[in-house]
């Protein structure tokens, strides 16, 4: 019968085994040697016993004991920078680092997707390309993650050249690379996705504090009234904590607070969250809202007319839905 030769390009010692066991070797767990772990594919995508049985050849003679023994130290290699089997061409360490368990696929969206398919990671992307650039501020848009995974997961996507810290006067700020900036339009791409397919919104998605923060950058400052304006909104159906809402908005900039901030207010919105949040998200018009008795508006005239025009609505309200 017909044998293959395994050839191990790291000592220049082979032995001989027959197709079968080869086979059999190839799709069989081996317990890997001490102070060692599997190599990690993002460098290859492909398995690494790739990279070490590169020859077979026919040949006579072997033992299983040594062909196992043989894969099991192909297979599994201690991850240092002058690892024989790793390609020239491979990624830098710190992005191998940074990258989720693997596809263990060639696929460039499988590539990618070892990256950002981790829980929160394009949420934080979201939040950047949106403009957030402080620690505080990114826990703002994201109010339910905790902060020591946000730390965690802005340092990978330091490792991965995805963003980068920089000091800001006592403080410090993430902004995005240029590789990370090309994110852009795949995060515009899902929103306007899950707009058009993403089915009815549950309980638990309804969140005040992302909505308030995300009105806060949505703002037309422009259209403002001279001198501060406060716009205060309740939630009735919310929890007692979180009914009351308040928006303090200049020229130059807006702050939400969830205690009163003590300022006279210009006008107060009324509204069940989910209806605010629909009316954010482009699902139900303001006016609509108004005229089915949905959203109560209180206030002068003029200000009640203009509130409308005094927010730009949400990146995704104008996305067509489907029919």
């Amino acid at each position: 019968m017909a044998r293959c030769l395994a050839f191990n390009e790291r000592s220049a010692s082979a032995v001989s085994i027959s197709p079968d066991i080869a086979v059999l070797l190839l799709t069989s767990p081996v317990q890997p040697p001490a102070a060692a772990r599997p190599l990690h594919s993002t460098v290859s995508g492909t398995r690494p016993v790739a990279c070490g049985l590169a020859r077979l050849f026919h040949a006579t003679e072997a033992t299983g004991a040594a062909c196992r023994a043989l894969v099991r130290d192909l297979y599994f290699a201690p991850m240092h920078r002058d690892h024989p089997y790793l390609p020239s061409s491979r990624m830098p360490r710190s992005t191998m680092n940074a990258m989720g368990a693997s596809y263990y696929q060639f696929c460039p969206v499988a590539k990618a997707m070892e990256l950002l398919d981790e829980r929160w990671t394009l949420l934080i992307i979201r939040e950047l390309v949106t403009g957030s650039q402080h620690f505080n501020e990114l826990r703002r848009g994201l109010p339910r993650m905790s902060p020591s995974l946000l730390s965690k997961r802005l340092q990978q996507l330091q490792r991965a050249g995805i963003v980068d810290r920089r000091p800001d006067g006592s403080s410090v700020c993430y902004v995005l690379t240029p590789a990370g900036s090309e994110l852009r339009p795949v995060v515009e791409a899902l929103g306007s996705w899950g707009v058009r397919w993403i089915g009815e919104l549950g309980d638990a998605d309804l969140d005040p504090k992302l909505l308030l923060w995300d009105m806060h950058r949505n703002i037309d400052h422009a259209s403002i009234p001279e001198g501060r304006t406060v716009v205060h909104f309740e939630f009735p159906d919310a929890p007692r904590k979180a009914r009351h809402w308040w928006l303090v908005i200049t020229k130059e900039g807006a702050d939400v607070c969830d205690v009163d901030p003590g300022y006279d207010v210009a006008v107060a919105i009324t509204a069940s969250l989910r209806r605010m949040v629909e009316i954010w998200r482009g699902d139900l018009s303001w006016s609509d809202a108004l005229g089915a008795g949905l959203l109560e508006v209180d206030g002068p005239e003029a200000m009640r007319r203009a509130l409308p025009g005094w927010f730009t609505l949400s990146a995704f309200a104008s996305v067509p839905r489907p029919s």
